[in-house]
């Protein structure tokens, strides 16, 4: 193989990877300003601020209800063998507002 077909293969591969970098992640609003810049949401689907009083609660125990003791033993597993939950968990209440 010749030093010309060496540099092209070279360079085709820097080319590839490349090709495979990861741009900056963007927040959502820049997102929305970009893709719908000329774009104006109607009135009636505009979000609207709720008070807590306004929000319904959810039971924590909501899978529960279905009476599946095979369903409780999963979750309960899912619970216990994934690190991330243990992790972020007791974070939870103190997002809440």
């Amino acid at each position: 193989m010749n030093v010309f077909h060496q540099a092209a293969l070279y360079l085709l591969g820097a080319i590839a990877l490349s090709a495979c970098t990861i741009s900056p992640l963007q927040k959502n609003k820049e997102l929305v300003n970009k893709s719908l810049s000329s774009t104006t949401i109607p009135e009636q689907f505009q979000a609207v601020k709720v008070s807590d009083k306004d929000v319904a609660r959810v039971d924590d125990a909501w899978l529960k209800q279905f009476n599946d003791p095979e369903l409780n033993a999963l979750v309960l597993e899912a619970l216990q063998n994934n690190p991330s939950i243990q992790i972020i968990a007791p974070d939870v209440p103190s997002q809440r507002p």
